[in-house]
């Protein structure tokens, strides 16, 4: 009879204990975002050395995209009087 009413009273505890100490979850790391606005495909000729060296010169900066900054490209489509405007993401 002693062995149930200890179980009973460890249960019981436990439960206090979880209710009192409730669990949080982990904390997740924001990353600061870099827009990259542009009026052209990345896929065109014109402007591909511009795409390739800008990862490459956050780089050297000390900016790794997809570790501790992420890149958003986004593009006009030819439509320059969009890029005019202040962009919202």
């Amino acid at each position: 009879m002693k062995v149930i009413q200890a179980m009973y009273g460890l249960a019981v505890a436990t439960v206090l204990l979880a209710v009192y100490f409730p669990v949080q979850g982990q904390k997740t790391k924001t990353l600061p975002v870099i827009g990259f606005l542009s009026p052209f495909s990345p896929a065109s000729e014109a402007v591909k050395p511009t795409f390739e060296s800008f990862p490459r010169g956050l780089s050297d900066l000390g900016w790794v995209p997809g570790k501790n900054v992420t890149v958003e490209y986004r593009r006009a489509n030819k439509m320059v009087d969009c890029l005019n405007s202040r962009p919202s993401w």
